[in-house]
């Protein structure tokens, strides 16, 4: 069933590095700003930086701040999407 399926040689790799660096943060701080929990998304980011060695957290690839929408509220976030 798995004979011929190529895995990545290494760990570090674009998913994790990514969909951690630049998707999780992103939304665990999007959380933050507007003051929604996201314990699970924390968990992944501190799980996968401890076995990449990496601080994504401190890394910071995509930030509310980067966007222009750092400050605004949750209600001004839903008005400019809306």
């Amino acid at each position: 069933g798995y004979r011929g399926i190529k895995a990545q040689s290494s760990l570090d790799y674009r998913y994790f590095n990514e969909d951690v660096g630049y998707g999780l943060i992103f939304m665990s701080r999007l959380g933050a700003q507007v003051g929604v929990p996201t314990p699970h998304m924390d968990s992944i980011i501190t799980i996968v930086s401890s076995i990449m060695q990496r601080d994504y957290r401190k890394e910071q690839k995509r930030t509310m701040d980067t966007l222009c929408l750092g400050g605004m509220s949750a209600e001004e976030l839903d008005r400019l999407l809306a």
